[in-house]
């Protein structure tokens, strides 16, 4: 969810309507808005901001979700791949 500031010089993103900043944006004196230290229209600091949501909620464990079992390490997996008697 994307927020602008009661004053309107800067646009917030949150994952939930009271849950903490996660991304911001600053309208700058000449119009543009400064999203990560670059310099963009309205419409594409939206877009970056919508992106920080996105990526932020993908990152986030589902609820009641049970973690992975540990894979085999990359070396040991490419040793077995590697090998001369491997099957074809």
């Amino acid at each position: 969810m994307i927020r602008p500031s009661g004053d309107g010089r800067r646009l917030t993103a949150h994952l939930e309507p009271d849950g903490p900043c996660i991304a911001a944006a600053e309208r700058q004196p000449d119009g543009c808005w400064l999203v990560n230290g670059r310099a963009m229209s309205r419409e594409h600091a939206d877009i970056a901001l919508e992106a920080a949501v996105t990526v932020a909620a993908a990152s986030r464990p589902s609820p009641g979700a049970v973690p992975a079992p540990a894979g085999i390490p990359l070396a040991e997996a490419n040793e077995a791949y590697s090998a001369p008697d491997r099957p074809a």
